[in-house]
């Protein structure tokens, strides 16, 4: 079995650290972030490929983003989202399942959340790093 989940959430957060350094990331659901703005990505579901000579999962991931800007609140958590995007797809393909705004219980705070799905395949064990591609389901 593949778990990725760590490959992918050190790569996004890399990326998300150099655009919002004042920002908070989080690899499991959390129910109030620390700082703004917040970015929460993580391993929704894994299931089994069904390819027999092969290391791989499907797998679906879970992205939200919040901010709590006044004015800009929106196209801020855009920029996450597009920030998400480009550096999941240097792993290769993802479906997007879904990305659209959800009502947060404090109204102050612009919310979005998005699903990826692919099929993470598992391209080396020589390393201790794990090598990964993303195919579209």
């Amino acid at each position: 079995m593949v778990d990725i989940e760590n490959a992918i959430f050190n790569q996004v957060a890399t990326a998300y650290d150099a655009s919002f350094p004042n920002g908070s990331r989080y690899s499991e659901a959390v129910e109030t972030p620390a700082n703004f703005p917040a970015l929460i990505l993580y391993q929704e579901d894994k299931a089994s490929s069904g390819y027999t000579n092969l290391p791989a999962d499907k797998i679906t991931l879970a992205v939200e983003v919040y901010s709590n800007l006044v004015s800009g609140g929106k196209q801020q958590c855009k920029s996450i989202m597009e920030l998400v995007r480009n550096t999941l797809n240097g792993f290769g393909k993802w479906e997007l399942v879904f990305e659209n705004q959800i009502r947060n219980a404090d109204e102050r705070i612009y919310r979005m959340r998005a699903r990826y799905r692919g099929i993470a395949v598992q391209e080396s064990e020589t390393t201790d790093e794990i090598t990964v591609r993303i195919y579209k389901n």
